[in-house]
């Protein structure tokens, strides 16, 4: 098993589990997943990078993120933020 190499501080990665996008992060100490789940396209990691971005900037600029523990989020919540995140991307 190879090492992964580890992210910078303050960055978002974009991985794949069981090839469903996922993003993690650390913030002030605390580790983060947000299991998108949507298919490894093109088009999905365009999205999921969007997302990344949007959070790096957050944790630079010292804004509030929302209070997404790691067990904390239920399917309808991923739902209603995949909807709200597709919809900034179309937007742009």
């Amino acid at each position: 098993m190879a090492n992964a190499a580890r992210a910078k501080k303050g960055t978002v990665s974009v991985t794949t589990d069981r090839d469903r996008l996922r993003l993690g992060w650390r913030y002030q100490g605390k580790r983060y997943f947000l299991l998108i789940g949507l298919p490894d396209t093109v088009t999905n990691r365009r999205v999921a990078e969007a997302k990344a971005s949007q959070i790096e900037f957050d944790m630079m600029s010292s804004s509030p993120l929302p209070p997404l523990g790691p067990c904390e989020m239920n399917r309808g919540n991923v739902a209603d933020l995949l909807h709200r995140v597709i919809d900034e991307a179309r937007c742009r």
